[in-house]
């Protein structure tokens, strides 16, 4: 996991299960697996002296998300908690660095809610691309 926010410029911004966008920037401390990913085919004939390849089908992305834990209206628990185990792709846009952005539509397969001793309340969701992974300025 890495630390989420960019100089201040990095937003998260996830479709709650009306299908509007709900900004999350505040309320997301750590983000991981932001990335896009092709398979590899193998191409190898049986006369090769080494393995060859070609680039093949995207693979799907698993998004981390993780903060502290709040439940006031639009904030994460509610977002969250009310599209995971659904069969709706969801949009999930997100900025490192207020210009460039990932983009992809989404199913929330995982929202947790984890009490610490003696600490913030936290919560971690996980979000899976269910497509093609948009990168743009």
């Amino acid at each position: 996991m890495s630390v989420f926010n960019s100089n201040g410029n990095s937003t998260i911004t996830v479709d709650n299960s009306s299908a509007v966008a709900k900004a999350l920037t505040a309320y997301v401390k750590e983000i991981d697996g932001l990335e896009k990913l092709y398979a590899l085919l193998d191409t190898t004939a049986l006369a090769d002296t080494a393995e060859t390849s070609a680039i093949g089908i995207q693979t799907r992305l698993t998004l981390v998300i993780r903060g502290d834990y709040n439940d006031i209206a639009d904030g994460p628990h509610l977002v969250l908690s009310g599209i995971v185990g659904g069969s709706t792709d969801r949009t999930v846009t997100i900025s490192l660095d207020g210009t460039y952005y990932f983009s992809f539509e989404a199913l929330c397969t995982r929202y947790a809610v984890m009490p610490r001793n003696k600490e913030l309340v936290q919560y971690e969701a996980t979000l899976v691309s269910n497509g093609a992974v948009t990168i743009g300025p």
